[in-house]
């Protein structure tokens, strides 16, 4: 399993003559270190026998992808790094598309941006654009492979 999931609630709780809401800190800590919300419930007000009523509560479930699987993201998400800036990038999306980019590519907040002067969409078509480059931003997550290249003679072939 690749994930772990844990389940929090949010709700109101009296507190002398004021209410305060509950779980708020813990959920914030628990974002702050890497869990994502993947679905919220509420569950509504309920009255016990007793007559003690209990305010409506949301429920979240929060999901982190295991360390290992993290550490294999991180390795994604860095892939270009150790590449040489002064050529161009030939780089492969997990959709399917391929783009080159010129030299002085960029990589800042998990993206990658350049001119693009080829680009190959999922279906084959490829665009060449070496004279008018197109500007780019491809989020580092959806890349599958990223290598450098000779930038003259950038003709592609399928």
């Amino acid at each position: 399993m690749s994930k772990r999931y844990k389940v929090c609630p949010l709700f109101w709780n009296e507190s002398g003559d004021c209410y305060r809401l509950r779980n708020q800190n813990a959920i914030e800590e628990l974002l702050n270190d890497g869990w994502k919300i993947s679905r919220v419930d509420t569950m509504s007000p309920t009255e016990f026998q007793s007559g003690t009523t209990v305010s409506a509560t949301n429920v979240y479930i929060l999901e982190k992808q295991n360390e290992e699987k993290q550490s294999e993201d991180t390795k994604k998400s860095s892939v270009s790094e150790f590449l040489p800036h002064g050529m161009g990038l030939h780089v492969e999306l997990d959709t399917n598309e391929t783009c080159y980019l010129k030299s002085g590519w960029k990589e800042h907040c998990g993206y990658i941006y350049g001119l693009a002067v080829s680009y190959t969409d999922d279906s084959g078509i490829v665009s060449s654009r070496p004279d008018n480059p197109v500007p780019i931003a491809i989020m580092n997550s959806h890349v599958r492979l990223a290598v450098s290249f000779e930038e003259y003679g950038t003709e592609t072939t399928k």
